[in-house]
């Protein structure tokens, strides 16, 4: 199972490591692997962008949503109760598992509460026919060009 936490060469999948606390090499909770997943999940490449038959001159940079991508994991570890069973072994202490599960549910909802208030938001412009497709490939590149 790979483990990297190293802000310097690999600062998103360390991004979530922290928010997951995840930080401790010798007994990681979650793979570089799984960690990924989880980001693809949670990011802009599902999103169709640009226009049918069009592609933009600069691809458009792939956008990673840490806060969603921790709580999907964070849900993810709480929802196995046999995972989370074995964490709480490996650390040697008695703790109530149901209540564990619970700090952790609410951990991903702020999570995902934070990331809604943020502030982040997308703009989709619609084409009702040809010629207001050109208006706009035209206003696009322009915007491009300023």
């Amino acid at each position: 199972m790979a483990f990297t936490y190293d802000f310097a060469n690999f600062p998103v999948i360390s991004t979530v490591r922290l928010l997951v606390s995840d930080t401790n090499a010798a007994s990681p909770i979650f793979s570089d692997d799984e960690i990924n997943a989880a980001l693809n999940v949670e990011s802009s490449q599902g999103i169709i962008v640009g226009l049918s038959g069009y592609s933009p001159a600069v691809p458009v940079k792939q956008v990673y949503s840490y806060r969603r991508a921790a709580a999907l994991l964070l849900n993810a570890l709480a929802s196995n109760k046999a995972r989370l069973a074995s964490i709480v072994g490996l650390l040697d202490v008695k703790l109530n598992a149901a209540a564990a599960a619970k700090a952790l549910q609410d951990l991903a909802k702020q999570y995902i509460d934070q990331e809604a208030s943020a502030g982040y938001f997308a703009v989709a412009e619609m084409v009702p026919n040809n010629f207001s497709m050109r208006e706009r490939i035209v206003a696009m590149l322009y915007r491009q060009n300023v």
